[in-house]
């Protein structure tokens, strides 16, 4: 059965925008309000003269102009508390939060969500500030890497372990009801990590490639008083009807490295291994990406590795060999980078040049294996049989790594017979 009419209250002014009335945001809706944020939001907006509708399942601190109401917003019938008064906008903040059940998660964030959209559309609600999540483009995987850098606010969700997902369902649920009523306007925040404006905690020591717990969550944090400001201005704008995602975090990391720096294994391995770095695409995709993040920082070695890596692909050696060489010289103790230019110089036809590189890396590795393996590729081409043997039974022998062991035992193999056969 559909739920009555709200009954509206006379200090709204709510008029169709599609009529070109106004809307005069007065009367609020505060979902978890008794929470960290919730809590410090219905003060100041009160404060700011709105009449305030508190809604949580725990005490709320009374303040003049808030009126509480105790239930869940996810509960039809606790919602049906509301129905004496007008609500002109709802800033949307109860949730379920990161260690729920995939279950807890869709069903509260996601279906009540739902519910609580189509209760207060019935009743001519038309702005809703949703307290979305960063996390829903996947970064509490210790393994995330963004698709591009800045993110972008609509950046896709890449999240596995169910708290982002029902983040970006709940943003999903908003488009639908904005396609049912185009005159809503909805904004939806992916929030970062918000911490007390007197926390100490505001620097993330992390190292840079190394997953690290809750991933760019430690690093993409917001104090509460600019989050409640963010709030406010957000429930304050003028009308727009249509939905809108924004990211809403600092506008720089809490950690004294730089993005890139942080990033450089992973985007590394995402530009290097995916799909849309593949073919043709190269030049297009990941150039454009290690070039622009050379302007941004050319003091960093690791785009100077990548461009260095994608040119080889391309066979462009001589630039290739130019970002090698930059990237050595920015980061001299960098075995990786080694590694890459040994394997341009390979490619090249320049075999004792990568034998040089190959050499340099395995005495900066603590774990030089890899790069025994590689200096005895370029000795078999060199044709110097005993010094690739020396190299492929010292890893053959002594390499934790099964996939270099098993590398190792197969070129050995080559060399020992190919000579038996030549006999």
């Amino acid at each position: 059965m559909d739920a009555p009419d709200r009954a509206v209250s006379e200090t709204s002014e709510w008029a169709c925008p599609v009529c070109g009335g106004e809307i005069d945001m007065n009367a609020i809706l505060v979902t978890g309000a008794s929470g960290f944020i919730g809590s410090a939001l219905t003060k100041a907006l009160a404060k700011d003269s709105h009449d305030v509708i508190a809604v949580s399942r725990s005490k709320v601190e009374q303040h003049p102009g808030v009126t509480v109401v105790n239930g869940a917003f996810h509960s039809f019938e606790d919602l049906r508390k509301l129905d004496a008064y007008g609500i002109d906008a709802v800033v949307h903040l109860a949730a379920v939060t990161g260690g729920h059940s995939e279950r807890d998660g869709m069903m509260v964030n996601v279906e009540g969500t739902r519910r609580l959209m189509r209760y207060l559309i019935d009743r001519r609600c038309r702005k809703f500030v949703m307290a979305s999540s960063i996390a829903a483009v996947g970064m509490e995987d210790p393994h995330f890497c963004p698709v591009e850098v800045p993110m972008p606010d609509e950046h896709p969700c890449l999240d596995k372990l169910g708290y982002g997902f029902s983040k970006f369902m709940m943003e999903e649920v908003t488009k639908y009801y904005s396609r049912q009523s185009p005159d809503i306007d909805v904004i939806n925040l992916r929030l970062a990590a918000i911490l007390p404006d007197d926390s100490e905690h505001c620097v993330c020591e992390v190292t840079p490639g190394e997953p690290y717990p809750w991933a760019i969550g430690s690093i993409s944090m917001m104090f509460l008083s600019d989050t409640v400001r963010l709030l406010t201005l957000a429930a304050q704008s003028a009308h727009k009807p249509g939905v809108r995602i924004m990211n809403a975090v600092a506008p720089k990391i809490a950690s004294s490295l730089s993005v890139p720096e942080i990033l450089t294994k992973p985007i590394l391995m995402r530009q290097l291994m995916s799909d849309r770095y593949g073919g043709q695409s190269l030049t297009s995709g990941a150039l454009a990406d290690f070039t622009r993040a050379i302007e941004i920082d050319p003091n960093n070695a690791a785009p100077y590795l990548g461009r260095g890596i994608i040119r080889r692909r391309l066979r462009n050696f001589e630039g290739a060999l130019q970002d090698h060489d930059r990237a050595v010289t920015l980061g001299p103790g960098t075995p990786e980078l080694y590694m890459a230019r040994g394997a341009t110089r390979a490619v090249n036809g320049d075999l004792r040049g990568a034998v040089d590189d190959f050499t340099k890396a395995s005495t900066l590795d603590p774990n030089p294996y890899r790069a025994y393996l590689w200096r005895a590729y370029a000795y078999v081409a060199l044709k110097e049989t005993d010094r690739a043997v020396a190299d492929l039974n010292n890893v053959r022998q002594h390499a934790t790594d099964p996939i270099l062991r098993q590398r190792s035992k197969e070129l050995l193999r080559e060399i020992l017979v190919k000579p038996t056969m030549e006999r």
